[in-house]
């Protein structure tokens, strides 16, 4: 019979681990970049009218 344990006590494997702790880092920094006005920022409407008009998968 195997047992596994349950989802909340099971690790990740170390490359997991370390990507996960590599885009905490990344999101702090964008995060703090933001708040200090160091990041262009684009307005959503930007964004999804170029997605539309590049790929028409935002059609209406």
């Amino acid at each position: 019979m195997v047992r596994t344990p349950p989802p909340t006590s099971r690790g990740r494997a170390p490359e997991h681990q370390n990507i996960a702790d590599r885009w905490a880092r990344e999101i702090e920094q964008r995060v703090a970049a933001y708040k200090n006005g160091e990041l262009a920022t684009i307005p959503a409407e930007e964004v999804f009218a170029e997605a539309k008009a590049e790929t028409g998968f935002l059609d209406d």
